[in-house]
């Protein structure tokens, strides 16, 4: 027979038989290419003895003209197909049934047919529901029966939770995260609400989260065991329970088992402290000391935690002082031009009848001999501003003879009153205003002890801060400080600030210091016109 001959036209219809053919005697040179049509091969009739390891190549089979019913079940292996049938340099062992392609680890260029079966422990026979890619395979109930899950899926890449045709839960490379509803750990019963986290413990377990470093427990948020079901959050650390929110009225209590108010902070000896620190580092301190009846509240600050005021337990507040002996008792040891308490109204315009201070005995409208103001100094008393209960008010100084000594007559006022110069004259600040007075300089001249000061007196000041008036409000101040001050409102902004200023001591008169002169110039006149009358009625007797 000479080679390549058989064309389809030379042979009829199922004319070729298994018994037809010797063993090994079908190559490639056999078949011409395209010749063999299906209708050509009796069903059954090639084998694998009929055909020659290697010799059918994909030229020489018609696309689709081959069918399965016209070779023999499992009679083509590897030996008989060329490698370029598969893909170049790939063979493909031999297995029958349903297989899947996995490399094998002994020749790079060849492919198993590995039973599904062998893979994932399944029985002959075994059949897959709704199976679809990347669907992760369940259980379904039935024997030989698996089930594909729609709504849960793998793609080697990211695992994938759906439900209702929406994404619920996704693990990837970026890590997890539940993109609608809740991620929901149950070892109980409990009704879920939407968008959290639920974890049930049942009814014995706590039910919370452990943190842990380094295979060590160090915190844990759960439910108070007890039937409260209160939240703590438990310290390994102190094995103690350091922070609890009370379930049904939501106050939380920081070392406190039983929680009294919105935030209730307990130690069981010290103080009983709260930090407040800003992001530059600069704090307060807010403690309770001294457990036991004589309750405190300090408020501290600085880096050494400086005592800046107090309430003690009778209520009364200290500012500068840690014993205050008063409802308000505000001390300062400074010195200077700083004043130990202002009481001011920056409203720009000030309203006429306008009060700055009111001082009033509120439940008494007949009171008597009761102080509104007190003056003292380290030896007592200086002097008082009085009310008597009758719609007068009274500026006294102490004038107890018990109080004084080498006393003497006084005159020689009139001479005094008479070397007075009285002014006509308006402040620089109210050019409209007039007024008639003095000059201190000038009284200063004729009698002691009624101007204040000395004439044409200055002072340097330091770090200062004047106002718009140029009036010193604050000194000893540095410029950090006077513009951290302006940021926080502490410090108007058309304040400014010196490094140096130059300030008049201006003096004063108290004009009520001149009242024994009045008299005894009067008693003087007194004696003059006495005088003269007596002597005209001598005259004109």
């Amino acid at each position: 027979m000479a080679l390549t001959t058989v064309t389809g036209s030379l042979v009829s219809v199922n004319a070729i038989q298994g018994t037809l053919i010797a063993d090994n005697a079908i190559t490639a040179v056999h078949i011409a290419t395209n010749a063999v049509s299906g209708t050509l091969i009796a069903d059954n009739a090639i084998t694998a003895v009929h055909i020659a390891q290697n010799s059918i190549t994909v030229t020489q089979l018609a696309d689709d003209c081959v069918e399965s019913d016209k070779i023999a079940d499992g009679i083509i292996t590897t030996n008989h197909l060329n490698k370029a049938m598969i893909s170049s340099q790939t063979e493909v062992s031999a297995a029958s049934g349903d297989f899947v392609l996995l490399g094998d680890t002994s020749d790079s260029n060849n492919l198993k047919k590995t039973p599904v079966s062998s893979i994932i422990g399944l029985a002959s026979g075994t059949t897959i529901n709704n199976n679809a890619d990347n669907r992760v395979i369940t259980g379904s109930g039935t024997a030989n029966t698996l089930e594909g899950e729609s709504g849960l899926t793998y793609d080697g890449t990211t695992l994938q939770v759906q439900s209702g045709g929406n994404n619920r839960f996704k693990v990837n490379n970026s890590g997890a995260s539940v993109e609608s509803g809740h991620l929901y750990f149950n070892a109980g019963t409990g009704n879920l609400g939407n968008k959290y986290i639920f974890v049930n413990g049942g009814s014995t377990n706590d039910g919370g989260f452990l943190f842990q470093r380094e295979n060590a427990n160090t915190w844990q948020i759960a439910p108070d065991p007890g039937s409260d079901n209160d939240l703590n959050f438990y310290s390994y650390g102190t094995n103690s329970t350091v922070l609890k929110i009370d379930k049904s009225t939501g106050n939380v209590g920081i070392g406190a088992t039983t929680i009294d108010e919105k935030i209730h902070v307990e130690v069981s000896s010290g103080d009983a402290a709260i930090k407040l620190e800003d992001a530059s580092g600069d704090y307060i301190r807010i403690d309770q000391n001294s457990v036991g009846a004589n309750d405190k509240i300090r408020f501290k600050s600085g880096s050494s935690l400086t005592e800046r005021m107090r309430i003690d337990s009778s209520g009364s507040l200290g500012v500068g002082t840690t014993n205050p002996g008063s409802l308000l008792h505000v001390a300062h040891s400074n010195g200077g031009t700083n004043p130990t308490a202002r009481i001011e109204n920056t409203t720009g315009t000030v309203a006429a009848n306008s009060i700055l201070l009111d001082l009033k005995f509120s439940g008494d409208d007949s009171f008597s001999n009761c102080d509104y103001i007190r003056f003292q100094d380290s030896s007592g008393e200086e002097g008082v501003i009085t009310g008597d209960g009758g719609s007068r008010v009274y500026y006294e100084i102490n004038s107890d003879y018990r109080l004084k000594e080498n006393i003497t007559s006084y005159s020689g006022g009139l001479n005094i009153i008479k070397a007075l110069s009285v002014k006509r004259y308006n402040y620089i600040k109210s050019p409209g205003t007039n007024y008639t007075g003095f000059l201190a300089h000038e009284v200063a001249e004729v009698v002691d002890g009624v101007a204040r000061g000395v004439k044409d007196a200055t002072e340097v000041l330091s770090n200062v801060v004047l106002n718009h008036n140029s009036v010193v409000i604050a000194q000893g101040v540095t410029e950090t400080e006077w513009t951290d001050g302006k940021t926080s409102e502490k410090y108007a902004s058309n304040t400014t600030w010196h490094a140096s200023h130059t300030r008049n001591i201006n003096q004063g008169l108290d004009l009520s210091k001149l009242v024994p002169d009045l008299v005894s110039a009067i008693q003087e006149q007194q004696t003059i016109i006495d005088d003269l009358k007596s002597r005209i009625e001598t005259l004109e007797g």
